[in-house]
């Protein structure tokens, strides 16, 4: 028998992101076409990206493996019958999409809508044919092409559904978030701001990253499904449900951000960290409430792991990407330095949901999760039991430091198992022994 190859685990994990994105996107139009969040994209345009998931998915299913007769490919194994029931949910509420867009907009409007969904769904079908003649990996590219657009309209959502949040976060949690990063030694780090305002094309080269991160992502998810040594890719589904992930913790520690929170006043006049209350604030200011934790931070830590495998000169983009986003975000006054401590959490846990080389049943996955769901969840606490809470130094020092210790000792054993070779297969027999 010969075992399916690290390009079938691939498009394995690329078609569940596929599975996410079919499952989410209509979802979030039919609340926007509700009036239950901002419409920010026409709907034949999320259409068009689900549709071509479908279609991608469809594809690995019908692909020719490398299993002997009876053995399932492991898309198969992953998705099981999905892709029928997948295509059946975009009929459905595709149909109701298409209902609701005519019922606000009338047939005319709607089809002008709808027409880039026909081209985009044109053009994915023509490359799809002319790519996958040239082996399995043009299929890595092409389904590297699907998940990047599955990602962007992804983070559009994600977004859309924190700028609905807002009305009902009246109060913020940032004079907390500044009073923690004093009781850490950390308030010195507002300092970057000084260092972009002294050099202006460094402010852009640092801003251009920042901005366009998502772009950025692009070349370190190429440079992953062709270097990697673990099972699957998984940066683009990593990313994806990070960028859900942190909504009911940003529900949870609404707060703006030192530029918006303290105006002018950054970074060249910040009070004292004892002069803020320990408490929540109430705030006019209309912007999201997407702090803590921070996801540029987690993001860019999730694409420099992505990079382990990678030639040299890419982990050295990957580094010089995750400093720069560190200088943005606070040197531009965008997240306070804890944010960056509960990030870490964060990244582990989402590694651990997306790691496709242990199986669920191992003790070290299940350990990435539980560890980085505690870790969270005690921040949680942490900022939201103030000014309780805040008498403890001794405890907020302890919960930061396991913060960055444990993610980092536990990565480290996670980076070696899931290139570990032979353990994919073993571990794999020992869960379905269970």
């Amino acid at each position: 028998m010969v075992a399916p190859d690290a390009s079938d685990r691939f498009l394995s994990r690329n078609r569940m992101a596929g599975l996410t994105a079919i499952l989410v996107f209509p979802l979030s139009e039919i609340a926007a076409l509700t009036n239950f969040l901002p419409l920010v994209m026409p709907p034949g345009q999320v259409l068009a990206i689900s549709l071509a998931a479908a279609i991608a998915m469809w594809q690995g299913r019908a692909a020719p493996g490398r299993a002997a007769p009876g053995r399932a490919l492991p898309g198969r194994a992953v998705l099981g019958g999905a892709v029928w029931p997948a295509c059946a949910w975009l009929a459905v509420s595709g149909g109701l999409i298409l209902h609701l867009a005519v019922s606000r907009a009338g047939w005319a409007a709607t089809l002008n809508q709808f027409a880039p969904m026909f081209a985009v769904l044109g053009a994915f079908m023509v490359l799809s044919r002319l790519l996958t003649r040239h082996g399995r990996a043009w299929r890595k590219a092409l389904s590297c092409i699907l998940c990047a657009s599955c990602l962007f309209v992804g983070a559009i959502i994600a977004w859309s559904i924190l700028d609905a949040a807002v009305i009902f976060l009246p109060l913020v949690y940032d004079p907390v978030l500044y009073r923690i990063d004093a009781m850490l030694g950390l308030g010195a780090a507002y300092r970057l701001g000084d260092l972009l305002n002294a050099n202006q094309a460094f402010r852009h080269f640092i801003l251009i990253l920042y901005k366009y991160n998502l772009v950025f992502a692009i070349p370190a998810l190429f440079s992953e499904v062709f270097y990697a040594r673990k099972a699957a890719a998984e940066l683009t589904l990593q990313l994806l449900i990070s960028s859900f992930l942190v909504f009911p913790l940003f529900c949870l520690m609404p707060a703006l951000d030192p530029l918006f929170f303290f105006g002018g006043q950054f970074p060249d006049h910040l009070p004292a960290a004892q002069s803020l209350p320990a408490h929540l604030v109430p705030t006019t200011v209309g912007v999201v409430r997407n702090t803590m934790p921070s996801l540029h931070a987690a993001w860019a830590i999730l694409i420099w792991l992505a990079l382990a495998d990678s030639p040299l000169w890419h982990r050295l983009l990957g580094l010089i990407f995750l400093a720069a986003t560190l200088i943005a975000t606070l040197g531009f006054g965008e997240h306070y330095a804890v944010d960056w401590v509960a990030a870490l959490p964060l990244v582990l846990l989402v590694r651990g949901i997306c790691c496709a080389s242990l199986p669920l049943a191992s003790a070290l996955r299940q350990s990435c999760v539980m560890t980085g769901i505690l870790l969270l969840a005690f921040w949680v606490v942490a900022v939201r039991g103030a000014p309780v809470t805040l008498e403890f130094t001794w405890a907020i020092r302890a919960l930061a430091l396991l913060s960055v210790a444990l993610p980092f000792a536990i990565e480290n054993t996670l980076a070696v198992a899931e290139r570990r070779p032979g353990r994919l297969g073993r571990d794999a027999v020992a869960a379905r022994a269970e």
